[in-house]
């Protein structure tokens, strides 16, 4: 696991996805209306950062198309995860997601 800091207050640890446990994953947010209407479909990856609490603190659209990437990060910043435990101490903790944006 490689690690950076949060704004003085702590090392991150990367944790893979499949290692995270989600607390609360909100309803789908409605299709973003401009990609909507130039039909813009893609999956956005969104590196998430979370506090020890499995609260997000930071979401940033890493790659995927441009006018669906303020929507998923948004998105990101509404879910609830378990705290992401290291040898028993809950971390702040980074993982990437993906978010498939598909039109009907």
């Amino acid at each position: 696991m490689v690690g950076g800091v949060v704004g003085g207050t702590g090392k991150v640890v990367d944790f893979d996805f499949s290692n995270v446990r989600i607390k609360f994953q909100p309803p789908a947010p409605p299709y973003p209306a401009l990609a909507k209407i130039a039909r813009i479909q893609g999956t956005v990856i969104v590196e998430i950062t979370i506090g020890p609490d499995g609260v997000p603190t930071q979401a940033t659209a890493l790659e995927g198309p441009v006018q669906l990437r303020a929507t998923a990060q948004n998105f990101a910043m509404k879910w609830r995860f378990e705290p992401a435990m290291l040898n028993g101490v809950a971390q702040y903790a980074r993982f990437k997601l993906n978010m498939p944006f598909r039109l009907k």
